[in-house]
């Protein structure tokens, strides 16, 4: 995804590196920056909605997130880490309770370790 939004110019605003110009001006050069602006992160919310499941992508569409998709990038990847520790938890607990006479074969059994190492 980072790849993808690098090559259109966009992972500037995902990682938050290009910050949002004033959107209290009048002036006519300070609106079409933060027209141009709100184009970058529309164009980003698009990408990152694509990408990722409808029913996950259902949960956030906030205007907040349609403006600042930083903070969409940062609650996904808290997400992410969180879903990846407790399955790295399930698969290494797995490991640990891996016992050959719940396998009858010691053929059986280290597959059941191979599969387990696989997923890890």
């Amino acid at each position: 995804m980072s790849d993808q939004l690098r090559e259109i110019d966009l992972w500037c605003i995902l990682s938050g590196r290009e910050k949002a110009p004033r959107s209290d001006s009048e002036e006519p050069r300070d609106i079409q920056t933060y027209d141009k602006w709100l184009r970058k992160c529309s164009h980003t919310m698009t990408k990152i909605r694509n990408v990722i499941q409808p029913h996950i992508s259902a949960q956030y569409t906030s205007d907040t997130y349609n403006e600042y998709p930083k903070l969409l990038g940062d609650k996904l990847a808290e997400g992410y880490r969180r879903a990846l520790g407790f399955e790295l938890y399930y698969f290494r607990r797995s490991l640990f309770d891996c016992m050959l006479e719940a396998h009858g074969t010691v053929a059986k059994y280290f597959y059941e370790i191979d599969r387990i190492i696989e997923c890890l």
